[in-house]
């Protein structure tokens, strides 16, 4: 059997200009991972990277302890394909439509309005938004043009664990850093799970949390999920 370690990025900067990149306290989280794997002595044969620059980041935090300790670090590989779901773009492209179709939206932009000064409340009050979206459109509520379809996002996922199962071969420790929508989709693939349960469980994964899978040919199994071994303080573990 091989092993195969999704990481989600460590936290990037939500409510800045730019999204993509990643915070001081992403840094340290990535570093942390690193630090973690060092002295657990763990190796990896390949190296996988999405398309973002918040992925990048993060493996190369992991990638610099390494070094430092003389460690090796495979050449990684870019992987498109782990890349997120596109809900944050069906959020700006399709909100004001709905707002004005949808009384419970506009219930809960309304609180979110309440809060423009208060960044945790806000966080809680966008996420309330975010879910009731992203259930309707997995549901094949809502689409946009130039979005990405729930389906397809699924297809794209399973299509790269297939790949990955009929490539990489036995006894090989496969990493691969994405967003916490790819985790939870190759989970949902592994369990059987619904496209619901599966959008449900992306709102769940932390930053920096490793979910790990064993597999050969023929199974891809869960055996780890949102595990973060290397954050051991409450303040370090963060979801946005």
């Amino acid at each position: 059997m091989s092993t195969l370690i999704l990481v989600r990025h460590a936290q990037a900067s939500f409510g800045a200009a730019d999204y993509d990149q990643l915070s001081p306290l992403g840094e340290t989280q990535s570093t942390l991972l690193g630090g973690h794997w060092v002295n657990a002595e763990t190796r990896f044969d390949t190296v996988f990277i999405g398309p973002r620059k918040r992925h990048r980041q993060t493996a190369e935090g992991v990638a610099r302890v390494y070094r430092d300790a003389g460690f090796d670090w495979p050449e990684p590989l870019d992987a498109p394909a782990l890349d997120e779901y596109q809900g944050e773009e069906l959020l700006k492209l399709a909100l004001p439509r709905l707002a004005s179709e949808d009384v419970h939206l506009q219930t809960l932009m309304g609180a979110l309005s309440e809060v423009e000064n208060d960044r945790s409340a806000r966080r809680k009050a966008f996420q309330k938004v975010f879910e009731h979206v992203m259930r309707a459109w997995v549901r094949g509520e809502i689409s946009e043009p130039g979005v990405e379809p729930w389906a397809d996002f699924r297809a794209r996922v399973a299509g790269w664990v297939e790949e990955l199962l009929q490539t990489a071969g036995r006894g090989r420790r496969v990493v691969a850093f994405t967003s916490g929508g790819f985790v939870a989709g190759a989970a949902g693939y592994a369990l059987g799970l619904d496209d619901v349960k599966t959008i449900e469980l992306s709102w769940m994964v932390n930053n920096a949390a490793l979910a790990e899978f064993t597999f050969n040919e023929e199974r891809f199994t869960l055996s780890r999920f949102n595990a973060l071994p290397h954050l051991q303080y409450p303040r370090m573990i963060t979801y946005r």
